[in-house]
């Protein structure tokens, strides 16, 4: 029996590829909105399968991981992609890598490259603003930091 979101065109629901070179992986990711109208998020947020063996959760996870595929530009899939990988796998390569895990220090010369890019172009972006946004981009583990450092009132 064919589920009925094998027939599910992932661009009506997902409107933009992930793109490498364009800052949209935020809204890109509202494709866990989607997953979740069919009850296929297991399939990306690590929740194990009832029984990996069962067909038709192969089928589903087939199924997301072709949504993924095709709402990704080709410079994703060279990274993304790998032999026998679930969806899981392939949205975790995904966000490890649009995320990152960089150091402090890379992440904060990144977001310097970037604040500079802006400033020639005539777009400075304002010291609070600088700091919000490299506090959002690290990575969990220093939640407790991020939070002290976001209320310190200079």
């Amino acid at each position: 029996m064919v589920q009925p979101y094998v027939t599910v065109a992932v661009q009506s629901h997902v409107p933009m590829k992930l793109e490498l070179r364009s800052s949209n992986y935020t809204k890109w990711s509202s494709f866990q909105a989607m997953c979740g109208k069919f009850s296929l998020l297991r399939h990306i947020d690590g929740t194990p399968p009832p029984d990996p063996c069962i067909d038709t959760w192969k089928e589903a996870d087939y199924c997301v991981r072709s949504w993924l595929y095709g709402c990704v530009s080709d410079s994703i899939h060279d990274f993304a992609m790998a032999p026998d990988q679930t969806a899981f796998q392939l949205w975790t390569a995904i966000a490890a890598h649009i995320q990152g895990d960089l150091s402090i220090e890379d992440y904060s010369k990144k977001m310097k490259k970037a604040v500079d890019a802006l400033r020639d172009v005539g777009q400075p972006v304002p010291e609070g603003m600088l700091v919000l946004n490299l506090l959002r981009g690290v990575d969990p583990r220093f939640s407790n930091t991020t939070d002290f450092i976001a209320a310190t009132p200079t």
